[in-house]
């Protein structure tokens, strides 16, 4: 399971989280797929806790992106077929 994507997904939508973190769209698309980078980690903390999310923090958002990232290395290094690779829209299908 995609960490990052279901940090956005707190939200009431993505572009709502995309205008609360200053970014277009696309960008948060983009973190959906991919983690959201360490440069918005405080922000993403920061707004979190905000909405009374304590636990999305700066050392959890670290260690998933972290992991997320081997597993994807691991990943391509082994070759594995592009069907199974995550696709847009499977985050929302596991909530």
């Amino acid at each position: 399971m995609h960490t990052h994507c279901l940090v956005i997904d707190l939200w009431p939508s993505t572009a709502q989280f995309a205008r609360e973190m200053g970014e277009n769209a696309n960008t948060a698309l983009a973190w959906r797929r991919r983690g959201i980078p360490p440069r918005a980690w405080s922000k993403v903390s920061e707004l979190s806790l905000e909405k009374g999310f304590p636990s999305v923090n700066v050392e959890l958002l670290h260690k998933t992106y972290v992991a997320e990232s081997n597993a994807r290395i691991h990943t391509q290094c082994n070759d594995v077929s592009q069907s199974n690779k995550p696709k847009a829209g499977e985050c929302e299908a596991r909530l």
